[in-house]
């Protein structure tokens, strides 16, 4: 039985919520790297774990891409076909759990294009791969240069979703971050070097 599934004395399904989003400080920091070093936006996988109520990011994931200053080509009608890409270069299906993506300098929030991409691309993606009543959760990351982060969950069935709080993992302080930023530099450089290319004046090609 699905975890998250808490039957009503009726029959009826109820679920439990998840009550947080916890990043552990590679994955924190792979997401704030690649925001950074990245020219323009950037995006990526990730897989989630349930652990009480409680949904943990690990093994944050830069797939090949195009971006630019307003856009990442993991976008849209394309999330079916970064999945496909993602595969062929021997990627698991099952890791693909989470979307993150940054706004660059810009404010974290989810903008109308992201909840088109969440609500028509993702979800009916989930429910396409899937005949199990519940479906997810599924989750959403937005993160800054400025290393601010916003989070929601969605189940692609039932229809559920929300915005939860997005913390770090216990123990995983400023300066436990700023190691990993400063130690893992040049490898998420070399990284979105080889993996993202960068249109000007928002053109993405592809």
């Amino acid at each position: 039985m699905n975890e998250w599934i808490a039957k009503r004395e009726n029959g009826d399904i109820a679920l439990w919520l998840p009550s947080k989003i916890v990043l552990a400080v590679d994955v924190f920091g792979d997401m704030l790297l690649a925001a950074r070093i990245s020219l323009g936006e950037v995006s990526g996988f990730a897989k989630v774990q349930a652990i009480e109520r409680s949904l943990f990011i690990s093994n944050a994931i830069v797939p090949y891409q195009d971006c630019s200053d307003i856009k990442t080509s993991i976008f849209g009608d394309n999330f079916r076909q970064a999945i496909i890409e993602f595969e062929n270069s021997g990627g698991d299906r099952a890791d693909v759990t989470c979307w993150w993506h940054s706004h660059a300098d810009g404010p974290v929030f989810f903008s109308e294009k992201d909840d088109s991409t969440i609500d028509k691309d993702i979800l009916e993606y989930l429910r396409d791969s899937s005949s199990d009543e519940v479906v997810g959760p599924f989750i959403s990351l937005v993160i800054n240069r400025r290393a601010e982060i916003r989070g929601r969950y969605d189940f692609a069935r039932p229809a559920l979703g929300g915005v939860v709080p997005v913390v770090l993992a216990e123990g995983a302080g400023e300066q436990e971050v700023r190691s990993y930023l400063q130690g893992n530099f040049q490898r998420m450089s070399a990284l979105i070097g080889e993996r993202v290319a960068f249109f000007e004046d928002g053109g993405i090609e592809r």
